[in-house]
Parts: structure tokens; sequence; C-alpha cells
């Protein structure tokens, strides 16, 4: 990941919008942050983690809210864009946090919400990631390219020396929950809280047999009747088994009981049975006595009932014909009464009608009925009055709406051929914007080739550069190597006497002369080289020309590369590229455009004609219609006013042809009224005589002297029916009395009570001795197979609880060693072990930088021994001093000492986090604080190191308040501040 650009707006310190290029501070891959502490050094990297991962880092995490600048006004958002190239690919982030802007109605604020866009580069232009505003997309693709979340990333990216430099000196507790943060421990955790929580529920599960096992005892205990004094403290199977036998054995004896109850109860039940029989005998022949003497006391007055019920059944026979009379007479005065009504309303309407001649007012209403029936064709129009007023005005209403519709399209007629001769126009201008499309193109492609070839040539000249002193110092090298060689070859010539006298031995001829004899060799000198000595110094030389060679080889490649992009570059400055380039992606973006408008206006231009020419053919429709919707509108109201004369002269002086036809047939129902009631009445006296004689006649054939005589001895049919019930009745109780004296049953039977009372008392107290022994019995059997069910249940928890017991100590003994206890001598838990490798590779890694920075002294070693009894082990850090070969202390380092090596711990940390995590190169690097502890020469040391960093490719950015890094870095990045917020400078 390399940073490119990022605007700051209304963020933190900073009020206004402040832009800084990393790409020019990076120039030299060395830049410095400075300025006065509290002026936004810090909220710089923050803004770098709020874009990427739309969080603050660390402590600051809850501060999100508040990030917006107090300095900026009301109306100015707060915002970061950030660009930047991940995995390859340029990026362009724009987050805003939420914050609280004014309202725009009323008083108080209104929370405007979090926003985040992500777009990429595409040919040239920023395009939008699909889904690119939305947070959880936004992560995930970001994750994707960097592998690191916030915390790891901030880790990474920014070293703050003050927080490791007590990380070096903390100890396990602290230490650990930093590398929590960093390292994806949460696999180890969850095998610790998975024995954590296996240990609870294997506890829990004893617990639970255990607790089974007092509740059974309880429940024996309870069936039993036994108090707690008297169970045993290890009551268990033995005990229980003897309560089994015991309640096994009572209900034996209660089975005894209860079959001698059950015999006495039925010699007692049949006692009391047999007196209960001779009571009830006792209690009939009271019964029929009493039955007798009632029925011989209504024998007198039942007897006058049948004469009566005799005299009524002669006189049945009359009673129809008397009650036809009646109604004969009934309806002969309802006739009259009904007659006198209508003729009474009919001579109110017409005085002078002939009410007395049936055959006059037949005629008289007969010319009513045809007066009636003449306004049949008038009541007709009348109804249909309504829909031809209301055709009438529709027709009045289309004759409008059509001549509007003609006038609106007529209208439309006159106005196109002005809009299609600007359309014309328009079309004209687009046509030459258009045509420009392959001119634009082109020079697009031949900017965008410049420009790249700027981009190569600026990229080209750095590394040439550094190739460049790397060939001057190669070719140095190899000089030095090559006079050591030379140099160590003389001395070793000058001393070859003294080697080839080194070689003799007695008896030997000397290489040099051929002598047996040997009085005077050479003596070696021990500063001559050997041999092996100018070996060595020759294959040194070998190598540095070997490196000259590849070295010269590389800047003569750089070099024609560097030439051929300086060819396609040309004359014009890369400034000057970039410029045509966004003049010719602005000339081709509106050539796009006038060509896409192009398409648009002609169909315009066809649309504009069609419709002329439809305007032409609609307006010849119009017309059309408007004529005849006028015809249609004469017919109508011709056909209204021929209704309206023919009802107006039918009406007679009424409200309505209806209303005067309802008055005549009012009047005809009259005159039938009066001619039905004369007929009634004619009728009503005639049926009066026939019903008078007819009754007459019955009542002398039935032996009644008159009618009224026949009507005296009738009865009602209920009372009729009531006197032959009564006699029935008496009858039936008649002859039952007889029946019952007669019953042989009653032959010997005594007026003496049996001892009912006693007899039930024996029964009754022999039923309750057999339901005491049945209950007693019950709760026995209940009470054993209670204690055999509670018997078998504690077999089996018992032998289950055996082994929970045992199952619990495995699991308790495993878990206690996850966790750092018990059998575990580091006293480390399962994490921790985990940490300690990390931690250990981490050690490895920041040792590889210490001891150059330390010239070879120190380097760093991982320790799992516990620094109290009682406390946890496995995450220390010592310092191994090769002045003395002995690990001691970090707290025994000096303060530059200590900055040293927790610089080289943070860069450890770095590069071990960025593996474990199998995240992207991060080419950018700040280093935070703590260089102003070092002096001169460890300064010089610890700059080694970061150049090192930097000459590896990565950009190192210090933020600093030392005045020696002002001078020796060249590109700073200098923070001000002020009563309206920070200010930022680039000095490059």
């Amino acid at each position: 990941m390399r940073l490119h650009s990022m605007t700051l707006t209304a963020f933190g310190p900073y009020a206004g919008t402040e832009t800084i290029d990393f790409d020019v501070l990076s120039r030299d891959g060395l830049f410095l942050f400075t300025g006065p502490t509290g002026a936004g050094k810090t909220t710089i990297l923050d803004a770098v983690a709020f874009a990427l991962f739309g969080q603050l880092p660390g402590a600051r995490k809850n501060l999100l809210n508040k990030i917006r600048s107090d300095h900026a006004d009301h109306s100015v958002a707060p915002q970061v864009i950030l660009e930047c190239t991940l995995a390859g690919e340029r990026v362009r982030l724009t987050r805003r946090p939420a914050y609280d802007r004014p309202a725009k109605r009323g008083g108080g604020t209104t929370t405007e919400r979090a926003s985040v866009a992500l777009e990429t580069m595409a040919d040239g232009a920023w395009v939008g990631v699909e889904n690119g505003n939305r947070e959880g997309i936004v992560a995930d693709w970001i994750h994707e390219r960097i592998g690191l979340n916030c915390e790891q990333f901030m880790q990474v990216v920014l070293l703050p020396q003050g927080e490791f430099a007590k990380f070096l000196q903390a100890g396990d507790r602290d230490r650990e929950q930093l590398l929590r943060s960093l390292f994806d421990a949460s696999r180890f955790a969850a095998v610790e809280d998975w024995f954590d929580n296996r240990e609870k529920a294997e506890r829990e599960a004893l617990r639970e047999h255990e607790s089974a096992i007092l509740e059974l005892r309880a429940e024996a205990r309870t069936i039993a009747q036994v108090d707690v004094a008297d169970v045993p403290d290890e009551a268990g199977v033995e005990w229980l088994s003897g309560l089994v036998t015991k309640f096994g054995a009572r209900a034996e004896a209660l089975v005894a009981q209860q079959e001698q109850a059950e015999r006495d109860l039925e010699s007692t039940q049949s006692a009391l049975t047999a007196a209960e029989r001779v009571m009830e005998l006792q209690r009939k022949l009271h019964d029929a006595r009493e039955l007798s003497r009632r029925v011989e006391s209504q024998r007198e007055t039942v007897d006058r009932q049948r004469a009566r019920l005799s005299l009524a059944r002669k006189a049945s026979s009359v009673v129809p014909l008397l009650e036809r009379q009646a109604d004969s007479e009934a309806a002969r005065q309802v006739a009259g009464t009904d007659l006198e009504k209508a003729t009474s309303v009919l001579l109110e309407r017409r005085p002078e009608a002939p009410v007395s001649s049936a055959a006059k007012m037949a005629s008289e209403a007969a010319a009513v009925r045809t007066q009636l029936g003449s306004l049949d064709e008038a009541l007709a129009n009348e109804d249909e009055l309504p829909a031809y007023t209301k055709e009438a005005a529709d027709a009045a209403a289309n004759v409008a709406e059509a001549s509007a519709i003609a006038e609106e399209i007529s209208r439309r007629r006159t106005d196109l051929p002005e809009e299609i001769k600007k359309v014309n126009l328009r079309l004209t201008e687009l046509t030459i914007v258009a045509g420009q499309q392959t001119a634009a193109r082109q020079a697009v492609e031949t900017a965008q080739a410049a420009t790249a070839a700027a981009l190569e040539v600026q990229t080209l000249q750095r590394k040439f550069e550094e190739l460049t002193e790397a060939t001057v110092e190669a070719k140095r090298s190899a000089l030095e190597a090559k006079e050591t060689w030379l140099l160590l070859r003389e001395r070793r010539l000058d001393g070859m006497a003294a080697e080839l006298a080194g070689q003799l031995a007695v008896g030997d001829a000397c290489l040099v002369c051929g002598s047996l004899e040997h009085p005077r060799p050479a003596v070696t000198v021990a500063s001559t080289p050997t041999k092996d000595d100018e070996a060595a110094a020759q294959k040194s030389y070998e190598d540095a020309d070997l490196a000259l060679t590849e070295a010269s080889s590389s800047l003569g490649t750089v070099g024609k590369k560097l030439g051929t992009a300086q060819g396609k570059m040309g004359s014009r400055s890369a400034k000057a590229w970039t410029a045509e380039l966004a003049s010719a992606k602005m000339r081709l973006a509106e050539a796009v455009a006038a060509d896409a408008e192009l398409a648009r206006v002609r169909r315009e231009h066809e649309q504009l004609e069609k419709q002329l020419a439809d305007a032409t053919s609609m307006l010849e429709d119009a017309t059309a219609n408007l004529t005849a919707h006028r015809s249609a509108q004469q017919r109508a109201e011709q056909s209204l006013r021929t209704r309206q004369d023919r009802v107006a002269k039918a009406r007679d002086g009424f409200e309505s042809v209806a209303e005067r036809a309802a008055d005549l047939s009012s009047l005809a129902l009259l005159y039938d009224a009066v001619i039905g009631g004369l007929s009634a009445v004619a009728q009503a006296d005639k049926s009066v005589r026939s019903a008078t004689n007819a009754a007459r006649s019955a009542a002398k054939k039935a032996g009644f002297d008159s009618s009224d005589a026949a009507t005296e001895a009738s009865l009602d049919a209920d009372t009729e029916a009531t006197i032959a019930t009564d006699i029935e009745q008496f009858d039936v109780q008649s002859t039952r009395a007889r029946t019952l004296l007669d019953d042989p049953d009653f032959a010997g039977l005594t007026d003496q009570p049996p001892p009912i009372e006693a007899l039930a008392q024996d029964r009754d107290d022999a039923k309750e001795l057999l339901q005491q022994v049945q209950t007693a019995l019950s709760d026995a059997v209940k009470a054993r197979d209670g204690l055999r069910k509670v018997l078998r249940s504690a077999t089996t928890v018992l032998a289950q609880g055996a082994e929970a017991h045992e199952r619990y100590a495995v699991v308790r003994d495993l878990a206690s060693v996850i966790r750092g206890q018990g059998a575990n001598t580091k006293a480390m838990h399962l994490t921790a072990y985990f940490l300690a490798a990390r931690l250990e590779q981490v050690a490895e890694v920041a040792s590889s930088r210490l001891l150059k920075m330390s010239k070879g002294r120190y380097s760093l070693v991982h320790s799992d021994e516990r620094l109290k009894k009682r406390g946890a082990g496995g995450l220390g850090l010592q310092v191994m001093d090769a002045h003395t070969g002995i690990a001691r202390p970090t707290q025994t380092l000096s303060g530059g000492e200590s900055f040293l090596a927790s610089l080289a711990l943070a860069l450890g940390l770095a590069e071990v986090v960025t593996q474990e995590a199998g995240a992207n190169t991060l080419d950018s690097l700040f280093v935070d604080e703590g260089f102003g502890a070092l002096d001169s020469e460890t300064l010089e040391q610890a700059m080694s190191v970061l150049d090192e960093l930097r000459s590896g490719g990565r950009t190192i950015g210090l933020i600093s308040h030392v005045d020696e890094l002002k001078v020796r870095v060249a590109n700073q990045l200098v923070v001000s501040s002020g009563e309206r917020g920070s200010h930022i400078t680039i000095n490059a």
C-alpha cells in the first residue's frame, strides 16, 4: 500500500480544507512531520485510518462523534478524501463521519448520517465500485487488499516509540493485551472457553447427580414417613431395600383384613335389605287403604258430571248452526258499516253521485277510467323529460368540448414549424462538435502515453541516481579489494623464504637449492600472510569486481530505459502533459456527449415532423366531429320541446300529469267501493235468514224446546274435555284401589315396624371398617411401589454419579492445565503459548535490526519464566548482551539503548503481524517520536536502519521535534496552530 494524497475538511484541529501530497513528500523516500505539541500531527494518521476503516485507532475509537472541528463553520461538513494504491490498484476513498448540523427549518440541529464512497481509477477516470457507498461492502473490499484490521494497520504503519518502550519493559499481562490485539488468538481463546464451559458443565452434571440422590432420599423418607434423624448419613440401596421389604409385609397383612371386612359387610347388608322389604310392604298397604277412601268420597260428584256430559253431547249437533247464525249477523253488520263509510267519502268528492243505484254508479265509474286511459302517452312523455333534458345538455357539452379540441389542435399546428426550425439549428451545432471525436481520442491517447512516460521518467531517474551511487560505491569497493589483495600478495612474496623454510625436514632436499643440509632456515614472522589469506583476499576482490560488473550492467539497462521514456515524453514537462491530458479528456467528453445528444435530437426532430403531420390529420377529424355534434344538439333540443308541450297540455291545472292520473285513479276506486258495498249488504241479508231457519229446526230435532235451551246445555270443548278426563281418572283410581287391596303379599303382614336404624348402623360400621382397611392397604401398596421406583432410580443415579465424578476429575485437571494452573509448571494458559510463539518470532526479527543498530552487542530473546510465584508466565523479554554473554532485564538498558531496542521491536512486530495476517506489502511507514533520547552516534545508527527500509522501497515518515532531524530531512510536513485551527504546509 502506498499513500498518494489526502484532503481533510473540518477534521480535528483543521477547520478548513487541507491537502497533503504524499507523492511530493515521499519523493526522496523520507520525510518529517513537525510542529508544536497538540497541533494535529497524529490527527493526520487518524484521518488515514478513518478514510480506510471508518474508525479511529486505539483509545480514540470512541471519539469519532467528536472529530468534527470545533473551529469550523456549522455549515461545513467534516470529510476526508484519501487517494492511495492498494494491491496495485489506484483507489479514492471519501468518508464523512456522523455530525450535527443546523436544521433547515425551525431551530435546533439535525444529525447527518455517516457516509462513504469508494472509487477506482479506470482509463484515467474515477469509477465508483459497485455498492461502494455501503459500509459493509467497503470494509470487505479494503480488507481483501490490505489484510489487516484498523488496530493491526496502525501498529504496522505507525511505530509509536513511547508505546513500544512501555511494551519492551512491560509485564506479561500488559504485553499480552497488545499481542492479542495484533494476532488472531481467537481459536485458542475458544479452546480455553470450551474447556471452561465443559468443566462447568461436568461440575453442574455432578451437582445434579448429587442433588438427585438427595431428592430420592428425601422422597423415600416422605413416602415411608421416616424422621430425618432416623435416616443414615450414607443411606443408599441397602436402606431403601429394607424399606421396600417392610412395606411389602404390611400390604400382605392388610389384604387378609380386607377379605374379613368384606364378609362382615355382606352379612349386615343382607339383614338390612330384608327389614327394608317389610317396611316397604307396610307403606304400600297404607297407601292402598288411603286411595280406596278417597275414591268413595268422590263417587256422588262424578255421577252428576256424567249426566251433565250427556246433555252437552246432545246439544253438540245444534251448536255449529247457532255459530253460523251469529257469524251471518256479524257479517251483515260489517257490510253495512263499510257501505256507509264508502258512500260518505264518495259524496265528499262527488255530491251528485247516484249512490243508491248500482247501475248508475257503474256507468260513472267507466267514464272516469276512460279519462284516465287518455293520459298514458302524456305520462310516458313526462317520465322521459329528465332523460331528454340531460341528452340536450350532454349534446351542448359535447359541442363545447369538440370546439376546444379543434382550437387546441389548430394552435399546435401553427406552433410546430417554429419548433422544427430550432431543432434543425441544434442538429447542425451537435454534428460539428461530435465530428471531433476521433481527433480528441487521439489527443487523449497521445497525452496518456506521454504522461505515463513522464511518471516512468521520474521513477527511472530516481533509480538511475541510486544505481549511479551504487556503481560508484561498487567501483570503490572493487579497487579497495584489489589493492588489499595485491598488498597481501606482495607481503607473502616477501616472506616466501620463511614459508618454504617451514616446509623443510631433516633429510629432505630444499625446494630452492636442492641441498640436503639446512644450516640457517628463514624464520616465519607472525604478521606474514599465508596462502589462505591471499586466496581469501583474491576471492573478495573477484566478488567485488563481479558486483561492479552487475551494478554497471543494471545502470546501463536503466539508462537505456530512461532514454526511451524521455524520448516518449518529448520536450514537455510532466505538468504540461497532465494539463494537456485533462484538456484532451474534456474535449473528448464534449464530443462523446454531443454524439449521444445528436441521436436524441434527431429522434426529437423526427417526432416533431410526425407531430406536424398528425396535427394536420387531427384538425380535419376535429372539424368533422364538431359539425356532427352540432347536428346532434339540434335534434336533442327539438325532441325535448315536443315532449314539454305535450305534458303541459295534459296536466289540466295539476302540478304534473302523474298527479292528475292519481286523482282520477282514486276516484274510480271510490266508485268501486260503493258498488261493492251495495252488493255485499244484499248478500249478507240473505245469509242471515238462511242460518236462523236452520238453527231452529236442529234444536227441535235434538229434543230441546228452543235454540236458547240447546245453547244453555252446550259446553265448550275445553270444559267438556276436562269433565270427561275427570270421570276417566276416577274410574282408573277406583279399579286400582280394588287391585291393590287384593295383593297376596299383604297376607300375614302386621303393623309393627322393623328395627331399620339399628340394622343400618351395623351395615355402616362394617362399611367404614372396610374403607379404613382398603385405605391402609392402598397406602401400603403405594408406598411399597413408590419405594421400589425410588430404589431403581437410586441404583441408576448412583452408577451415573460415579461416572460423572470420574469425568469431572479428568476435565477439571485438563482445564486447569489449559488455564496455566495445576500441573502446568510454566503457568502459561493456552493463548499465552500461541502468543509466546509469535513473540519469539518478533524477538528474532527485531534482533536482526537491533544487532546492527548496536554494532552487534544487543539482541532480544524471549523468556517463558515467571517473574512472580503466583503470576502467569510465558511472555517475557530479555536483552542478550554479547559483551557479557548474559541475558538481562530490558529495564537495565539506557535511554538511547531502550529507544533502539523499542524501534527494533516495533519493526519486528510490524513485519511479523504483516506475515501472520497474509497482508499486502505496506510501502508507507511512520515513526512517532523517541529520537530526542539519542546521542549523535546512536541517532546515526537508527537513521541507517531507516535508510535500509527506505532503500527497500518503503516511504518513511518521521514524527519528531528533534532539530537535527529538521536539518537532515529535506522534505517536511509542517503543522502550525492558531486561534482558528491548525494549518498544513508542505516544504519539499
